[in-house]
């Protein structure tokens, strides 16, 4: 799993109000891979792989848990007995929160499908046959084509109440589209997170984590892994085991000696269990967090109704998020439910299916009514203060959330407003503002879950939850606070990078982490080892792969530099930098007198412009190569094209 994958999950969610709105901005996988671009220096690096594999299995004193059992049946198999429910459950939100694009039901304006954000970039949706096609376009000065960039979308994410992402499917690794569905607006925008003038554009990998929370259950090709199966989901949309947990014990039983009402302790029913542990099975996808760390050996896949959040992962909180403009960011209901005098006056009894129904949503017709009686449930003794006329009077029209959950306007998700679930007693005063979060030492575990897991275990959630932030303001105070909450106990000298490596084992986040932290402390070699570690671990982790090519290819170490880019490319090819990298490698062999490395250079930096046509830097290459080449009139052709691109991209 990639460090990107701890927060990636929390970003994912984060749109998920915004009708599961893919991924916003991505800290930890935004600032620690773009440390890629750190320039290296030229000291010389022992390449022998000399480090040992006695302590890969073992991280310090810990052995990885056993993999979580599987035994699910699908929704499907709970249908003959549960109808009724299954029947209601249609007409939830989450059960229509992934589905393919073809086959999802049509909220969108497929005919008012275009959209010009600031900046040279077009976009425009298309429907044609059986494909949903997004396209990028780009003009020039003239207003003649620069080109214009087709993607087949698979997947659509989210129910279209509140707005829609879309995914790329490339042979099993998927991609967010850069452009969005926003329902309350009625149009289509650019996903959040991507600046209308620098952005991703559709190369934004979605990785497991992203996808836990929108789908039924992922068909993962193996835990972390981030590459999935045909098709990728087991279950598309949300569905009856991802809140009562592995049905096949429960099935097997019931067809043999069918019970009536009585508990069956194989299946979980949230409203028997206890109400940290009822909440649990809500908040896998609904608390954001600051940031979400997958303890040692555990995966986001690897939560199971029943247990307490912290079995599998750590979750860093900061305060309510409520700035003073009542603002607050997308999916930090939980965090605000539980500052509420409500929450707290009924000692954690509140919890969110004590005013939500899983099963089923209200209608427009009743929802003012349906809510008023979860909140008279509780103050039937004390209701409203206000005259009885005033109560009716619009806007409330009768309805308590209308003014003690008003909706409030997200920061990171456009278009959207989200339900404020602070429950304020007086909706037109803030109530005292949370201490200003000041760094991420102020970070809180949350749900007190330092009394549960164990100080080296929450050490090591710190410590990665930091990374991303160290890496984000390039930070070397703050690595090397890092360092030292990352290498464990039992390492006496921090300085001998092989016992520190022996006892991170194998560990591939904290490997990538001090891989990070030690990049920022310009202790290149020591990076380089780390990174060589995960590749000893997992032949074919991405990031590490990504690190060790930019590393020796900075370094003008060219062989070595290829044979990374290789086995890079192996794994995933659909990313342009990772073809432009080749192509300059490939060239520079090519000013040495071999053809055949001119000609495959050639072909790796169109590869890089056909996956972006912005990539100026793949785009100047390949005019060289093709004057290396002996090919004027392409090269002359390509000039001219890399001008009225250049043109285009500056800014007015």
């Amino acid at each position: 799993m990639s460090n990107s994958q701890i927060n990636n999950r929390r970003d994912m969610r984060s749109l998920s109000i915004a009708g599961a709105v893919i991924l916003a901005m991505v800290v930890v996988s935004g600032s620690i891979l773009g440390f890629a671009y750190y320039r290296l220096s030229q000291s010389r690096l022992d390449t022998s792989e000399k480090v040992g594999r006695r302590g890969i299995g073992v991280t310090g004193q810990r052995t990885a848990p056993a993999a979580t059992t599987e035994g699910y049946v699908g929704s499907a198999a709970c249908v003959e007995c549960h109808g009724e429910i299954a029947e209601e459950y249609e007409s939830h939100p989450m059960s229509h929160s992934l589905a393919e694009v073809t086959e999802a039901q049509v909220v969108e304006d497929y005919a008012n499908a275009t959209v010009s954000p600031p900046g040279p970039r077009v976009y425009e949706v298309e429907r044609r046959g059986d494909q949903v096609l997004h396209h990028e376009k780009m003009f020039d000065s003239d207003g003649e084509l620069l080109y214009d960039q087709e993607v087949p979308v698979r997947y659509a994410v989210g129910s279209g109440q509140r707005g829609r992402s879309y995914l790329i499917d490339r042979g099993g690794l998927l991609f967010q589209s850069s452009i969005g569905w926003y329902s309350h607006a009625e149009k289509w925008d650019l996903s959040p997170g991507y600046d209308p003038r620098e952005h991703v554009r559709f190369e934004r990998r979605i990785e497991e984590g992203c996808l836990y929370c929108h789908s039924g259950r992922v068909a993962a090709e193996r835990r972390g892994s981030n590459r999935f199966l045909e098709p990728p989901f087991f279950e598309a949309a949300i569905g009856c085991e991802r809140c009562h947990g592995p049905g096949e014990q429960h099935v097997a039983k019931q067809t043999a000696t069918p019970t009536s009402g009585e508990p069956d302790p194989t299946i979980v029913n949230p409203a028997r269990l206890s109400p940290i542990l009822r909440d649990s099975v809500c908040y896998q996808c609904h608390l954001q967090g600051e940031s979400v760390v997958p303890r040692y050996g555990r995966s986001h896949l690897d939560f199971r109704p029943g247990r307490r959040l912290d079995d599998v992962w750590v979750v860093f909180v900061a305060d309510e998020r409520v700035d003073e403009q009542g603002r607050t960011r997308a999916v930090s209901q939980v965090e605000q439910m539980r500052s509420s005098r409500c929450f707290t006056e009924s000692e954690g009894q509140l919890g969110c299916i004590s005013c939500h129904d899983p099963h089923s949503k209200p209608s427009a017709e009743r929802r003012v009514e349906h809510f008023r009686k979860r909140c008279i449930s509780c103050h039937e003794d004390h209701g409203c203060s206000l005259p009885l006329a005033q109560q009716e009077a619009p806007p409330a029209s009768g309805s308590c959330i209308a003014c003690h959950m008003p909706g409030v306007k997200t920061i990171d998700v456009p278009h959207t407003a989200l339900t404020d679930h602070r429950i304020l007693r007086r909706p037109d005063e803030f109530p005292p503002q949370s201490p200003s979060y000041q760094g991420p030492l102020e970070l809180t575990v949350f749900d007190k879950a330092d009394e549960r897991v164990p100080p080296h275990e929450l050490r090591r959630a710190r410590g990665l939850a930091m990374t991303g932030l160290a890496g984000h303001g390039r930070d070397e105070h703050l690595a090397r606070e890092v360092e030292a909450l990352l290498v464990p106990d039992s390492v006496v000298d921090r300085s001998d990078i092989s016992a520190v490596l022996e006892a991170v084992g194998d560990d591939e986040p904290v490997l990538n982490a001090l891989g990070v932290v030690y990049l920022m402390q310009e202790q290149f070699d020591r990076a380089s080892l780390c990174w060589q570690r995960i590749l000893q671990v997992n032949p074919t982790n991405e990031v590490a792969l990504q690190r060790l090519m930019f590393f020796f290819h900075d370094r003008n170490e060219l062989e070595l530099a290829a044979a990374y880019s290789d086995r890079l490319l192996a794994v995933n090819p659909y990313h342009s930098e990772f073809h432009g990298r080749r192509a300059h490698m490939l060239g520079q062999a090519g000013t040495r007198g071999d053809p055949e490395s001119l000609k495959l250079a050639i072909e790796s930096a169109r590869k890089a412009v056909e996956l972006d046509p912005t990539n100026i830097r793949a785009q100047e290459w390949l005019v060289n190569m093709y004057q290396m080449a002996n090919k004027p009139e392409e090269a002359e052709k390509q000039q001219q094209f890399v001008e009225r691109l250049k043109k285009a991209l500056s800014p007015p």
